[in-house]
């Protein structure tokens, strides 16, 4: 396990000016394992200076890196497999060993819900502000998933979710990238595999959640609760009526 509280703030990571004095930092922020492995990619480094020198962007990333850093989280999730990964704070960045259990979307955010081993606690981390995380073996003994979790406080705080209509959802997808086709509100993310998705979506009214849905590329089950199912039958029954004069009025 790498040694608990150990951050590398900008200052002192600027402060040692070349690789021997960089990887000496390094090797007190990880375990002999995981330094070892460090040192045969020579990766980490990069990473390091990368989540030092850049604020998050206020709007997440989209490219190839940041949906391969979502896939690996969600990959993790069910079969409860210890992920390690560098994560930049306020106060610097440090190694991180969680057993991870939950992903939340929340204004266009992706957040992780873990169990930190390091800090004996839960916490919440932003995907955005992650290296590359690396997916370990399956925990042993991980114990059942906590009924509360950070994100509960924090969606209710940021979304008040007391007032947010709820709908749940399977999304399927024909290629690796389901996860970039879901639909563009708040929720809950439960994998199933890689290619096939639970989702509770979190939205003010049903006419928001039946607008994202229709530009989503993707098969999608509505698996409750029955009030959509209506709405959604409605909707669809009011656009075929619009669809059908449209065509009647065309000359």
């Amino acid at each position: 396990m790498s040694q608990d509280g150990v951050v590398i703030t900008p200052e002192v990571w600027a402060s040692a000016t070349d690789d021997d004095a960089r990887d000496r930092l390094l090797a007190a922020s990880m375990s002999p394992e995981e330094f070892a492995s460090y040192q045969r990619g020579h990766q980490t480094r990069d990473e390091v200076d990368r989540l030092l020198s850049h604020s998050p962007p206020p709007a997440p990333a989209t490219g190839p890196t940041y949906w391969m850093k979502l896939r690996s989280v969600a990959a993790a999730i069910r079969p409860r497999s210890r992920l390690t990964f560098w994560y930049g704070a306020e106060k610097g960045i440090s190694h991180r060993h969680v057993d991870p259990l939950r992903l939340t979307r929340v204004r266009r955010h992706w957040y992780l819900d873990a169990w930190d081993f390091d800090k004996e606690a839960m916490r919440i981390f932003r995907i955005d502000r992650m290296a590359p995380p690396h997916v370990g073996d399956r925990l042993a003994d991980p114990g059942p998933v906590p009924r509360w979790t950070p994100s509960d406080d924090f969606r209710a705080q940021v979304l008040n979710t007391g007032s947010r209509m709820a709908a749940d959802l399977v999304l399927r997808s024909q290629d690796d990238d389901a996860l970039a086709r879901l639909p563009d509100v708040d929720g809950i993310l439960d994998p199933i595999d890689w290619r096939t998705f639970g989702f509770t979506a979190l939205v003010g009214d049903w006419r928001q959640l039946v607008a994202a849905l229709a530009t989503v590329d993707a098969a999608i089950t509505v698996r409750g609760p029955d009030d959509f199912r209506e709405y959604l039958t409605r909707a669809a029954t009011r656009l075929a009526t619009i669809s059908g004069r449209t065509e009647e009025d065309t000359p």
